[in-house]
């Protein structure tokens, strides 16, 4: 429950656009091309967004939990 508390944390303070795109990519499992057609901008755009939403899930979960959340989160495509 803490984890799932930490997780909606870090997705509730992330910026706008990079939100909507790991929402989309993560929880409604479209794929790139799909989640840059819906929001009308490049695959490379999404790619960065998920990246950089992926970089803020790391440092905040480096020192509170075991990298196999990361793992998911990374993997859960």
């Amino acid at each position: 429950e803490e984890l799932e508390q930490q997780i909606k944390s870090v997705i509730d303070n992330l910026p706008e656009r990079c939100r909507e795109v790991f929402v989309l990519s993560r929880f409604e499992n479209l794929k790139n091309r799909e989640i840059a057609e819906q929001l009308r901008i490049s695959t490379t755009a999404v790619e960065k967004q998920i990246a950089k939403a992926l970089d803020i899930f790391a440092r905040h979960f480096k020192e509170k939990y075991p990298m196999d959340v990361l793992a998911w989160l990374i993997d859960c495509k």
